[in-house]
């Protein structure tokens, strides 16, 4: 932080350094900046006398949806080789467990496996949450392709990361059966070494952190159903909100995209605003769609020209305003929405 005088302001200007931040997927970033903490304006440098002119200025935008599902998947690879180094570290220390049980260090390599098969449990967890984040955003990259590119390198990222999920859920069951294993050899080198009262009780004790850890993991376990309920509670939510503003287009030109989001989305209705002039071309062609509702008075013959063409839609609803209004586009719009000029035949009312 420095503390400098401007002349020409009524107060001692407290500029600290806000450090640089990147984007992400969800959030902006910034450049690295100066600000006052006193009026809050913003500068190039602690001086104070270079000011940027607007916030706007200093702004990162967030990551697009093919740029943050790249990193996304990079940074699931990354987690997902941590994990398998895990689990190849604690598939050793439990080999060796194993070959110990009935010998006198069975109990110090009962004890390392433990620890290996927890930190291992531990990457397997970060490396499943690192794929379904990334598995999230290359779903919205897909749905939001522009082209045929753009959706080929989404799926592509699919692909990569159901690979990933297919190599690291078998080592969960695996860590699983490891840890009940070096248990049992832990417990038996206790009993084994059971000569004398205090061996007993902590033979005891053993069996006592075996419980507690049971039910901590019956805990956990309760937690993460919990959480999936919410996640797929959340999944839910998020799918009626993107249906809502799929089925809704309203725009100056609507296009094939705009259509095929809404029915890729199990949608088989949509509405037009009244903002919306032009129909593409081919644009309801191979979608699910079969009534359109038209609140729009923009549209004219050429507007809506072969825009029907290939489709599946049944009926056009007009929704323009009050009753006389809704009567008079009826009129006009069962002029141009024919098969002749719309490319399909629809009913009109």
């Amino acid at each position: 932080t420095t503390t400098i005088t401007i002349t020409d302001r009524d107060h001692k200007c407290v500029i600290d350094a806000v450090p640089a931040r990147a984007a992400t997927y969800e959030d902006e970033g910034n450049i690295a900046h100066y600000r006052c903490r006193i009026c809050g304006k913003i500068y190039h440098d602690k001086t104070g006398e270079n000011p940027y002119d607007s916030h706007e200025d200093i702004v990162i935008p967030p990551l697009d949806a093919a740029t943050a599902a790249e990193a996304a998947a990079s940074a699931a690879q990354t987690a997902a080789t941590l994990a398998q180094n895990a689990y190849n570290k604690a598939k050793t220390a439990y080999d060796n467990a194993v070959a110990a049980k009935g010998k006198s260090n069975a109990l110090d390599l009962a004890d390392a496996a433990l620890d290996s098969i927890g930190d291992a449990d531990e990457e397997l967890y970060n490396a499943n949450e690192a794929i379904e984040y990334a598995e999230r955003i290359a779903q919205d990259a897909f749905d939001e392709a522009e082209n045929e590119d753009a959706e080929k390198a989404a799926q592509s990222i699919l692909d990569g990361l159901k690979e990933l999920r297919e190599q690291i859920e078998p080592l969960q069951d695996e860590i699983s059966i490891m840890r009940d294993d070096a248990h049992d050899v832990r417990y038996d080198a206790f009993v084994a070494t059971a000569k004398s009262k205090k061996a007993a009780r902590a033979a005891a004790a053993e069996n006592q952190r075996k419980a507690a850890e049971a039910a901590a993991a019956a805990k956990a376990k309760a937690a993460a159903a919990a959480k999936a309920k919410a996640a797929a509670a959340a999944k839910a939510k998020a799918l009626a909100a993107a249906k809502a503003k799929a089925s809704n287009v309203d725009k100056p030109t609507v296009t094939a995209a705009d259509i095929k989001k809404a029915s890729n989305l199990g949608l088989t209705s949509i509405t037009l605003g009244p903002k919306v002039k032009k129909i593409k071309k081919n644009a309801f062609k191979g979608t699910k769609i079969t009534t359109v509702t038209v609140k729009t008075k923009k549209l004219k013959a050429k507007a809506v020209k072969g825009s029907l063409k290939g489709s599946k839609v049944k009926t056009v609803l007009v929704k323009v305003g009050n009753k006389k209004a809704n009567k008079k586009f009826v009129k006009k719009y069962k002029k141009i929405f024919t098969k002749k000029n719309a490319g399909k035949k629809v009913k009109v009312k």
